[in-house]
């Protein structure tokens, strides 16, 4: 039988392997660093399990270390999916370790990393070794080892691997019950550290954040007094858990196959006997056990602290998953219930999106109170604007005469054609800018360019300053100039008898009229429309409650409408 904080400790970490951390941050301590930055070899030291040591193996996905005491040891290796790949044969075999094959357990973690990269496909993957390790040299303290931060891609690495490490790291530091093991190099400048700055971001206050210093046997020589002034707090804004440091076994260590037990050893007598580290009067920062006291009292707190709140957490997660089964009402069995169930919230999606959308009719019901445009009175609005436009192109106003228009007249029994300069609408008066009464007609100084006196007569300014008397011309009198179209037939008309109008040639014409004036304007109300429509079922399909329970058909659902539309955007633009 467990004690009280045990029992605490152990239900979090069945929580965690049960996927719960998916949706409620759960309490744990994850360590994070650069590759270099000596965090394997802490954790080696902390769980006295040799981790493995493959560049391709340990930095790919996180390790869950969870350790207790007890008499004999023992561990079990398994993988716990965070993304189920798809496929046969994903299951990792749980491994089981024992006194007897104690040296074994480096290998099942590595077996299971290598299964994870492979059957999810990835370079880093969100999926968890999970090691329940006990015997006597554990702690009661479970850990969370993440891959090293990276800056650049080796050869055969994917340029995305930084990234891709980056967004994990994210998933652990975001949790505000995650208190961040921030592993720093003690012959680094700290001001360059990534995850000091990573870590200031979601903590601030560095209220969850202890940094943990390494390789205190590498210092240069002179440098001693500021790592030590950065230990005690002097030299950066104050962590509220401190610092800390370790020394792990270097490489050489490593390559004479020296024992993580050895190296522990070696590790006291370097603080118990070196400089300025000796002189320290708070042993507590220094070492491996310290660290692994101060680690388990402060999960210990952690756990009591938010047990209740967790607890609640998910009790209301619970209940707004029974409201949403609830919903559901009959849940389908057979293939007719099925179908039947798709039919009815099919009609109901179509229905609902007419309404909503290009429908004109309004129920009192459906009456929008608040300041927003239901999506037809927003159609309406634009097909208006496409109205007016078409309306003043120069298709639509072949006969309509205006200023600037291209027209003939008879004037002093000679044929003009021009374009008109004014016309009189009250008196039915046109002013065409070639048919003039009387040159040099008005001397007057302004920079307007086109003048009418009292008695009625109008005037034009001539590039030379000069004002000429223009004539009236009765309106019924001045039709359009038709001249643009026969010099278009005349150019394009193909081999037939003059005496006959081509056709072909009078709706090619039409056509390019139409393609050149009207389609812009009627391609801006196709999109215009479909944005709206995409917006309007967005918004009516999240509204349905029949379906917020079906996640895989309320998230196809706008999918596949805008796949519908897709095609319509395409074919626009290769028009």
């Amino acid at each position: 039988m467990l004690d009280g904080y045990e029992c605490y400790r152990e239900f979090m970490d069945k929580l965690a392997e049960c996927n719960v951390d998916e949706y409620v941050n759960l309490p744990m301590i994850a360590v994070m660093g650069d590759t270099s930055s000596g965090k394997s070899s802490l954790l080696s030291n902390i769980s006295l399990v040799d981790l493995p040591s493959s560049d391709t193996l340990t930095t790919r996905c996180p390790i869950r270390l969870q350790m207790s005491t007890a008499e004999t040891k023992s561990a079990r290796v398994k993988v716990v999916w965070k993304d189920i790949p798809k496929g046969d044969d994903i299951d990792f075999p749980i491994k089981t370790v024992g006194e007897s094959n104690w040296d074994d357990i480096t290998d099942f973690i590595a077996a299971a990393q290598a299964h994870i990269i492979k059957k999810s496909g990835r370079e880093v993957a969100r999926d968890v070794v999970c090691v329940d390790m006990k015997g006597p040299h554990c702690e009661n303290l479970t850990l969370i080892d993440l891959p090293g931060i990276v800056r650049a891609t080796g050869k055969g690495e994917s340029s995305s691997l930084a990234d891709d490490i980056h967004a994990l790291m994210q998933d652990y530091l975001k949790n505000d019950r995650c208190v961040i093991l921030a592993v720093l190099p003690s012959n680094v400048d700290y001001h360059n550290s990534q995850i000091l700055a990573d870590a200031r971001k979601v903590d601030p206050g560095t209220k969850r954040t202890i940094p943990v210093l390494t390789k205190p046997d590498l210092i240069d020589t002179g440098v001693e007094t500021s790592v030590k002034n950065l230990l005690l707090g002097q030299e950066t804004d104050s962590f509220e858990m401190g610092f800390h440091m370790v020394k792990g076994r270097g490489q050489s260590a490593l390559n004479e196959k020296e024992t993580i037990e050895d190296g522990l050893a070696k590790e006291e007598a370097f603080f118990r006997n070196t400089e300025p580290w000796r002189s320290v009067d708070n042993k507590r920062l220094f070492g491996t056990k310290n660290l692994r006291v101060k680690l388990a009292e402060f999960q210990m707190k952690l756990i009591q602290s938010e047990f209740q709140v967790i607890m609640s957490e998910m009790k209301e997660g619970l209940d707004r998953a029974e409201m949403e089964l609830k919903a559901l009402g009959e849940i389908p069995s057979t293939l007719v219930e099925k179908r039947a169930l798709f039919r009815s919230i099919r009609e109901n999606m179509v229905k609902g999106i007419a309404a909503d959308t290009l429908d004109g009719r309004v129920s009192s019901l459906s009456l929008h109170s608040n300041n927003a445009m239901r999506p037809s009175a927003e159609f309406h609005i634009a097909s208006k604007r496409f109205r007016d436009t078409l309306h003043s192109s120069k298709f639509a106003n072949i006969s309509e005469l205006r200023v600037g228009s291209k027209v003939y007249a008879i004037h002093q029994n000679k044929e003009v054609h021009d374009v008109i300069s004014f016309i009189d609408e009250e008196n039915g008066i046109v002013y065409l800018n070639g048919a003039v009464l009387q040159y040099n007609a008005l001397e007057k100084q302004t920079r307007k360019t086109v003048h009418q006196d009292k008695r009625g007569n109008f005037f034009i300014k001539r590039i030379n300053g000069t004002w000429d008397k223009l004539a009236p011309i009765k309106r019924e009198l001045v039709p359009s100039d038709p001249r643009w179209i026969k010099d278009l037939i005349t150019r394009n008309r193909p081999y037939m008898l003059p005496i006959f109008i081509n056709t072909h040639v009078f709706e090619s014409i039409i056509a390019n009229f139409i393609d050149d004036q009207w389609s812009e304007p009627a391609f801006g109300l196709l999109q215009f429309t479909s944005k709206l429509m995409e917006a309007a079922s967005e918004k009516f399909i999240a509204s349905m409650n029949e379906i917020k329970a079906l996640s895989r058909l309320r998230n196809s659902s706008p999918a596949n409408h805008v796949k519908l539309l897709n095609p319509l955007k395409k074919n626009q633009r290769e028009s």
